[in-house]
């Protein structure tokens, strides 16, 4: 693709319809100047500060125009696959479908359904996955507009006024711009904002579970996701730190934060942060979680040339080395992430889950199984299948009742009984299923709760099932 053509593209993209042709005429223009040969200019130790200051608008400049080239190809590639995947799935459908009504007129009375059934079957698998692949598109196309609200990218001069006054490049050809002193200013501005890292937690929890789409697809584990959808978390890291830290756009990097800006790298495996040539001298975000271990990391580094490998992706962006790692200064490392609980249930249970065909009776069946642990409003509508899971919650709660199981929600009273009963305490979106029984020869320090006159304890295997009592009225 020549340099016209890709700028075309990204003014046609990038820029509201309205203002198309005046940016794409001042594009030519400003070709124009560059192709014009430029004398060379010996410039003296007491040089001007303005020619010094234009010469790094210019190489800010380049290299926001090649990361802007590598957002617009990675969109490209994202929206064809993603298309490519439905129209695959829609022809597969179609066919199968032809197919099964051909077989169902070829059918003789007395013949044998099993080739209808078989038909039936593949039908029905098939057309799951071309609901997924509509989902892909609809999470590409979510994608997009929020890199269109989020990510406006200047691909014209700045005025005077807005000249660059950081060093030129080095000899190593990175730009550093950041300082120690920035480095800890944004550490304790962060620390401050989220001391136990809630929030951050919070974060990639809601960045994790977007993709998946639970509600509609039914999924829950991380291997169940295209690579195309797995390439959409890190862009939602993004979006859900800058809505809930209230993060405002950096000139250079993606944030400022306490008025230091800085870059956010996400990656699943430790060591896995890619960074673009734009955030080299900058200060990093690194962070990753793991569902399996309910775990996440976060921290920030400085990346230095000397932090940084020598070698490039085709992408052009670099890795941290083994030192620049050691450098990282850790916000909070292997914290608690909300807890994922479907990751964890063995498959004979999952299988339990998922059968029945009705959402009130699959929820039932996840209280009975995963008890005494947090279960997400994500988890029960993942379950559900469906966006009204919290009716399906009660619903369901009305019926394992009868089993002498409980459903403590995140209200003050659900989170005080939680404690009491030394359960773990469910946040404001969770809920935790526990059967209880009457305290009858139980040792007397067993911890108990009072309600219709009883001290109800929580049950063992072996003991009786008697209906529960409504502990939140």
């Amino acid at each position: 693709m020549s340099a016209s053509s890709l700028i075309d593209a990204i003014i046609t993209i990038c820029v509201p319809p309205g203002e198309v042709e005046s940016v794409r005429q001042r594009a030519t223009d400003l070709q124009r100047q560059a192709a014009k040969p430029t004398p060379r200019v010996r410039v003296a130790t007491g040089a001007d500060p303005t020619v010094s200051g234009l010469r790094s608008e210019i190489d800010r400049l380049r290299q926001q125009l090649l990361a802007t080239q590598d957002e617009l190809l990675a969109e490209r590639r994202h929206q064809t696959e993603t298309r490519r995947s439905e129209w695959n799935s829609a022809a597969i459908v179609w066919l199968l479908a032809s197919h099964h009504a051909r077989a169902q007129a070829q059918v003789e009375p007395g013949a044998s359904a099993t080739v209808v059934a078989n038909l039936e079957r593949d039908l029905r698998r098939t057309e799951k996955e071309r609901d997924a692949a509509r989902s892909a598109l609809a999470i590409a196309q979510r994608r997009i507009r929020d890199l269109e609200a989020h990510r406006a990218v200047d691909v014209v001069a700045h005025p005077p006024a807005a000249l660059d006054t950081r060093p030129e490049r080095t000899a190593s050809g990175f730009v550093p711009h950041a300082t120690r002193a920035d480095l800890e200013t944004l550490e304790r501005a962060l620390r401050s904002a989220d001391p136990d890292g809630s929030k951050m937690a919070a974060v990639l929890r809601r960045a994790l579970d977007f993709p998946l789409d639970g509600s509609r697809t039914g999924r829950f584990r991380w291997d169940q996701l295209s690579k195309v959808e797995r390439a959409t978390v890190g862009t939602r890291v993004e979006i859900e730190l800058r809505r809930e830290f209230g993060l405002e756009r950096g000139a250079q990097l993606a944030f400022t934060f306490g008025g230091i800006e800085f870059d956010c790298q996400y990656s699943t495996k430790p060591a896995g942060w890619m960074i673009a040539p734009r955030a080299a001298g900058g200060i990093l975000l690194l962070l990753t979680a793991e569902d399996r271990t309910s775990t996440w990391s976060g921290g920030l580094v400085r990346a230095d040339p000397e932090l940084l490998n020598v070698g490039r992706n085709r992408d052009g962006k670099i890795t941290l080395s083994v030192e620049g790692r050691k450098a990282i200064r850790w916000l909070h490392r292997d914290a608690a992430l909300p807890n994922n609980v479907l990751v964890h249930l063995p498959q004979p249970d999952l299988d339990a889950i998922f059968a029945p065909q009705s959402a009130k009776e699959r929820i039932a069946e996840l209280l009975r199984r995963a008890q005494r642990q947090p279960i997400s409003r994500t988890t029960a509508a993942t379950v559900a299948l469906q966006d009204d899971y919290g009716r399906r919650v009660r619903e369901a709660h009305r019926l394992v009742a009868a089993e002498g199981i409980v459903l403590l929600n995140g209200s003050p009273r659900g989170q005080q009984i939680a404690r009491v009963l030394h359960l773990p305490v469910p946040a404001g979106d969770e809920w935790i299923s526990v059967r209880l029984t009457p305290w009858d020869d139980h040792d007397e320090n067993t911890p108990f709760v009072e309600a219709d006159g009883l001290r109800w304890v929580l049950a063992k295997p072996d003991d009786p099932v008697l209906r529960a009592p409504d502990l939140l009225r």
